[in-house]
């Protein structure tokens, strides 16, 4: 885990505020949610999320892109999409405690 800049607690405010689901939240709310966010990097090729799995957090991409997936039988993906900066993820396992219904890397 890495510690958020300045620069990117800004960039935070500007993305939760056009994500549908936080518009409702005040300033207050949204500055205490900012302060519960971790940071992390992950290299290229890494696993994120793991298909059939517990969710366990709400993703916003701040650099970088992820391809979700699904497989299909023993040795086939289904490219599903293919997300960026400002884009977010796991957020239905989250809200329909479901297992994550993709893979995410």
């Amino acid at each position: 885990m890495n510690p958020i800049s300045e620069q990117e607690v800004k960039w935070l405010f500007s993305t939760l505020s056009k994500i549908k689901f936080f518009q409702s939240f005040d300033l207050t709310s949204i500055d205490s949610l900012i302060r519960k966010i971790e940071k992390y990097t992950y290299p290229k090729g890494i696993e994120i999320i793991k298909e059939n799995t517990e969710g366990k957090a709400f993703y916003i991409i701040y650099k970088g892109r992820v391809k979700i997936w699904r497989k299909a039988g023993l040795l086939k993906k289904v490219h599903i999409a293919e997300l960026g900066p400002g884009d977010f993820f796991g957020e239905m396992s989250l809200v329909t405690d479901e297992l994550c219904s993709a893979n995410v890397t």
